[in-house]
């Protein structure tokens, strides 16, 4: 597992993981998946102005990258917007 990256957005703790996947014979390269998890910092102070306070998991799916700060940026974007959308 890879050291988690944090970032604060809107009142909300995002913590990261990027892990290179399991190599195979046939790749050439090591690729990245990652998942996130978003917590609202102050649960009761910032619930009422959100349409779901509970915490967020976000993933990657299927989707692979080359580096794993290519699939560090895109899931953080991914994280940001869904935050976004929690808004009321």
């Amino acid at each position: 597992m890879s050291t988690p990256f944090q970032r604060e957005y809107r009142g909300w703790n995002i913590t990261i993981h990027c892990m290179e996947r399991v190599m195979t014979p046939e790749s050439i390269t090591p690729t990245f998946t990652a998942s996130a998890h978003a917590t609202l910092l102050q649960p009761s102070k910032n619930g009422d102005i959100w349409v779901d306070a509970r915490p967020q998991v976000v993933t990657l799916g299927e989707r692979v990258f080359s580096t794993g700060g290519q699939c560090l940026e895109v899931l953080l974007a991914e994280v940001k917007e869904l935050i976004d959308a929690l808004k009321k």
